[in-house]
């Protein structure tokens, strides 16, 4: 089971120029550009347990059995 997490507009309209992206995210300033595009966003060292859809632009959080018992995502 997943928590996911997006931008959208006060209109719940997906939000083309804003993102999410988890804690720990690096950006590659050699990759970086202005055209809205996330292939620069690194990963690496990121919550194996998290993970970024650069399709939906979404975050994805896994929750733990714990966590779902408990119905609070640390």
């Amino acid at each position: 089971m997943y928590l996911a997490i997006a931008v959208r507009t006060i209109n719940n309209q997906h939000h083309a120029l804003k993102v999410i992206v988890q804690e720990k995210t690096k950006v590659n300033k050699d990759r970086f550009n202005r055209e809205n595009d996330v292939n620069y966003l690194e990963f690496d060292e990121c919550d194996p347990m998290h993970f970024f859809d650069p399709n939906t632009r979404n975050v994805y959080m896994e929750i733990t059995s714990k966590e779902h018992k408990k119905t609070f995502k640390e």
